[in-house]
């Protein structure tokens, strides 16, 4: 989560280290597992360690790492990759926050109130903690049922990011406040540093969708909403990571709400990493001009229709064949074959320059 957090507000890669020098979470997901020497020694040590360009660290890239120490106790390093001079300063805010991250879970674990119990146990049910966790007095069923919750149920998970909130509070809650209401939900926890999660049951999924569709499309307001699929309790952390989806595509397509139930094309290929993406429709459309782009695009609205695409774009249909026949020569793919055709059509969808104000450029 820490992580996850950092990359989204960070020029710079981070990695958690843990006591024993492996690093156990990372924005560079190939060096998950491996042995971090700087962060090793800035655990063993209890200082920041700094990484020159030429320092012989043991898996250690050049930029600084500072122990995570919370109540005298040393529970692992942060580290930023990049020039350490530059990545100073938001090394060592990070590693504050993450010390008030830990201090506050290990807090909860200790005082077992009612709302900490439901903050706990919706954090134990998104990310997979399993049905009970180590040094909690109280397993996720006897949780449940303390919160009188139906566990016959099914269930779905809401994401609501406020991009402008830094931190608790503020514009949530009166839209969580009318969500609790209207689905009944005892289960919600915040996220650092701008997210709350939601869970409600299946039969408050139409009131749920209708509010966060209203809510996050009027002015002003900077909230955006993913809703996950219904799934069974032991699937909840399932329909966490839809809502993610679901929200990462609202995100990138201007949306105020998106249900990973309307699970689409474009959806699916938002998934794929940004260089892949480009390349694919670089590949396949980057000798077209803007209007043999759009042209296609027309082609592909009216369902490949010559006579409807040639109507829509009052060309004669012989001169929509002509101009089809030049975007086979200048792509190599005929868009009047099916399979080929097909790679066109997502190589637009793919295309970076599609929604930007300098489109198709």
């Amino acid at each position: 989560m820490i992580v996850d957090a950092a990359k989204d507000v960070l020029q710079y890669d981070v990695n958690f280290i843990g006591a024993d020098g492996i690093v156990l979470a990372s924005t560079a997901p190939e060096r998950i597992g491996t042995f971090h020497q700087a962060g090793r020694q800035a655990y063993d040590s209890g200082v920041a360690v700094e990484v020159q360009g030429t320092d012989p660290y043991l898996g250690s890239r050049p930029g600084v790492n500072y122990p995570i120490i919370v109540d005298g106790l040393r529970l692992g390093a942060i580290g930023l990759t990049g020039d350490p001079e530059a990545c100073r300063s938001s090394g060592f805010l990070l590693t504050k926050i993450t010390e008030v991250l830990v201090r506050e879970q290990l807090q909860a674990r200790s005082k077992q109130s009612r709302d900490e119990i439901r903050s706990s146990v919706t954090r134990m049910l998104i990310f997979g903690e399993g049905p009970g966790r180590e040094g909690s007095s109280l397993s996720l069923q006897e949780a449940l049922e303390g919160l009188e919750v139906r566990l016959d149920v099914p269930v779905f998970v809401s994401v609501l990011e406020n991009e402008n909130m830094p931190g608790n509070g503020g514009t949530f809650d009166p839209l969580l406040t009318q969500l609790l209401q209207a689905s009944g939900s005892r289960l919600y926890t915040y996220l650092f540093p701008n997210r709350y999660v939601v869970i409600a049951s299946r039969d408050s999924y139409e009131r749920v969708q209708q509010i966060l569709a209203a809510r996050t499309t009027q002015d002003g307001l900077t909230v955006r909403a993913g809703i996950g699929d219904c799934r069974s309790w032991q699937e909840a952390e399932i329909s966490y990571r839809n809502a993610n989806t679901a929200l990462r595509y609202a995100a990138a397509h201007g949306l105020g709400c998106h249900e990973y139930a309307s699970l689409h094309v474009d959806m699916l290929l938002d998934q794929l990493p940004g260089p892949v993406k480009r390349d694919f429709a670089a590949q396949r459309l980057g000798n077209l001009s803007k209007e043999e782009r759009l042209l296609l695009q027309s082609y592909y609205e009216h369902q490949l229709s010559l006579k409807e695409t040639a109507e829509a774009l009052f060309l004669h249909k012989n001169t929509l064949q002509y101009r089809l026949d030049k975007i086979t020569a200048k792509t190599g793919l005929d868009p009047r074959q099916y399979r080929q055709s097909v790679e066109l059509y997502i190589a637009l969808l793919l295309d970076p320059l599609r929604n930007g104000t300098d489109a198709w450029k």
